[in-house]
């Protein structure tokens, strides 16, 4: 019985690897996608909503294979470029916590909200503040689900963080460390 249920759940797994492949129109990763800026501006709708699919499942290992597809073009797109600015997420990588579990995840999270955000914002009036906080927000809410799915999810940095967002003072978080940063 046990066998026919673990049997079930791998197929079940692959069916919705390849539903969400399918509906993305990711066919074979092991080829170049994109040749063109063309070719990357055609693949950007697929792309926020794979994002947006990896971001509301973080920790579903059923689409790693997504989590690659927007590596990919993000590692590859000649017109955007991203980074992380870790003054604003400096607790993440504080050496004591280095050993957090979920700590990849968060930081594919904080890159993916960025990204997000100016695939969502392609015109000039975009600003770094404004991504900046779509990172940080995309973060916490990667965060809750983390803390929703696993016991072990706790981060004393990112409980923190939410807590400056919940108390609406996310705004006053990002200007204080722009400040902090100009006077360096």
């Amino acid at each position: 019985m046990k066998k026919k249920v673990v049997i079930i759940i791998i197929l079940l797994i692959c069916l919705i690897s390849l539903i969400f492949s399918e509906d993305l129109g990711i066919e074979n990763q092991d080829q170049k996608l994109w040749k063109t800026v063309e070719d990357f501006k055609n693949a950007e709708p697929k792309i926020i909503k794979a994002i947006n699919l990896l971001l509301e499942n973080p920790l579903s290992e059923e689409i790693k294979d997504l989590n690659d597809f927007v590596m990919m073009w993000a590692v590859d797109v000649p017109y955007i470029t991203l980074t992380i600015n870790t003054d604003y997420v400096s607790g993440l990588y504080k050496e004591k916590d280095n050993d957090y579990k979920y700590m990849g995840v968060l930081t594919v999270s904080y890159l993916f909200g960025n990204l997000l955000y100016i695939l969502e914002n392609p015109s000039n009036e975009s600003t770094e503040f404004e991504a900046i906080k779509k990172s940080l927000i995309t973060l916490i809410q990667v965060y809750d689900k983390i803390n929703q799915q696993k016991q072990d999810g706790y981060f004393e940095f990112m409980d923190n963080l939410k807590t400056i967002y919940v108390n609406n003072e996310l705004d006053n978080y990002i200007i204080s460390i722009q400040k902090h940063s100009k006077n360096k």
